[in-house]
């Protein structure tokens, strides 16, 4: 048998229009041209083949095979026409209630009963469009960011803005706005609380054992989210009073790249740490609550970003911590701890 290179080359021609039809789209175009290409790659090699060549009739009958084959081929992978769409495709809704979203797809018919064009119903599903526009607010938006550090002592005197007398601490915060554009009315608050300790007071003890429930604690992460939903309370009342022309505490811009440094005296009332004289959970410390509240130009709602910190006097000589007496004393700074609270629930929303 002869060597016919050729062959071999018209061959894998043929194998790369194959692989090259492979990822080009799918038209009839395409596919016409493909095989007809295939076809004037492999009759030569066919037609020349060992066996094929010695007579006339295996060469017309092989070349019928080729044709016929393609056409199977062709028919085979012929690509659907396009715009042809079901008359009505319904997908039964999930029998979970959150997971209840169907999609009909159907083609409106003219009077006449002639289809003119197809429409697409969403029912419970957000479009690409609305999707990618609430992610692109998100990824807009301002993000308050701080730091807090204390300034003056922990005190229990008449010096704060309580009166008579109320515990107050003076506290520097950095607000850094870590977002992507300017936050509007932002608003900075702490609280003080005691931090009580879920525990048995003693008359719930017998014989060593507990009975019953234990006095509930202090629940700081709670305690954090209802502070930053008051501190907006406070602000949309504000509003209300802006839009009446009387006058009212106002906030103020944190731009990005921009950071703000403010010192001010927080100062608590006594409500809530005289009612923890009795507790017998009382821990010794204090949790220190703070939050800031901000707008943007894209929503009217309140972001908020919110941490909890323990705050708590440092080892006394004998290696103990000392508690913070409820009934009222002077703390200087450099006997001062604080830290971030372990049950604070920090969050920014």
């Amino acid at each position: 048998m002869s060597e016919k290179p050729i062959d071999r080359w018209l061959a894998l021609g043929a194998l790369v229009v194959g692989i090259i039809y492979f990822w080009i789209p799918k038209t009839p175009s395409t596919l016409i041209i493909s095989l007809a290409a295939i076809f004037l790659l492999l009759i030569h090699p066919l037609w020349n083949f060992w066996w094929i060549e010695k007579s006339l009739s295996r060469q017309i009958i092989a070349c019928l095979c080729l044709v016929v084959c393609l056409f199977m081929f062709g028919f085979v992978v012929w690509p659907p026409p396009t715009g042809v769409i079901p008359e009505k495709v319904e997908q039964k809704p999930l029998k979970d209630k959150k997971a209840e979203q169907s999609i009909r797809v159907e083609q409106p018919k003219k009077p006449n009963g002639t289809v003119q064009k197809h429409e697409v119903k969403r029912e419970g599903i957000p479009s690409a469009k609305e999707i990618a526009s609430e992610i692109n607010k998100e990824s807009q938006k301002p993000m308050i960011d701080f730091d807090i550090r204390i300034i003056d002592p922990l005190a229990y005197d008449n010096e704060g803005r309580a009166a008579p007398s109320g515990w107050h601490i003076g506290l520097e915060y950095q607000l850094t706005n870590v977002g992507k554009i300017p936050a509007d009315d932002v608003l900075f608050q702490t609280k003080l609380l005691p931090f009580i300790i879920s525990v048995w007071p003693k008359e719930k003890i017998i014989n060593g054992i507990p009975q019953g429930s234990p006095e509930p604690g202090t629940k700081v992460a709670i305690q954090l989210k209802k502070f930053c939903n008051d501190i907006v309370d406070m602000a949309v009342v504000n509003e209300k009073l802006k839009s009446l022309k009387i006058d009212s505490m106002a906030g103020e811009v944190v731009f990005p790249g921009k950071p703000v440094v403010r010192r001010a005296i927080y100062t608590e009332g006594t409500g809530e740490i005289d009612a923890a004289k009795t507790a017998p959970g009382y821990s010794g410390q204090f949790v220190l609550l703070a939050c800031v509240i901000y707008h943007s130009n894209l929503d009217n709602s309140y972001h908020k970003t919110g941490k909890a910190f323990s705050l708590f006097k440092q080892k006394n000589i004998s290696g103990k911590y000392a508690a913070i007496n409820l009934s009222g004393e002077q703390v200087p700074i450099e006997d001062l701890v604080i830290v971030h609270h372990p049950l604070g629930g920090d969050f920014a929303d």
